[in-house]
């Protein structure tokens, strides 16, 4: 008698990201990017908490990055002034 396989051998893919081995199917992964399968190298739970998770324009390091530019602009208009 020989074996039957209950499921058909699938291919997998590993995650750029998370280093985990998901199968490799939109259910996984989003399609494009430039790889041979047509699949994005990061799957689709990294991809999702890496968008969701970015900082926002409201954080503390963006309001102090802000008053850092603001001052730059400050100077730099200041001494274009003084030049003129």
């Amino acid at each position: 008698m020989t074996a039957t396989a209950i499921a058909p051998e699938l291919k997998e893919k590993t995650c750029t990201a998370c280093n985990e081995s998901w199968p490799a199917d939109k259910e996984f992964f989003f399609p494009g990017g430039k790889t041979k399968d047509g699949l994005m190298s990061k799957c689709k739970a990294c991809y999702e908490s890496k968008r969701r998770f970015r900082p926002s324009f409201s954080g503390s390091l963006t309001a102090e990055l802000q008053g850092l530019f603001t001052q730059i602009i400050q100077k730099t208009e200041h001494t274009a002034h003084v030049n003129s």
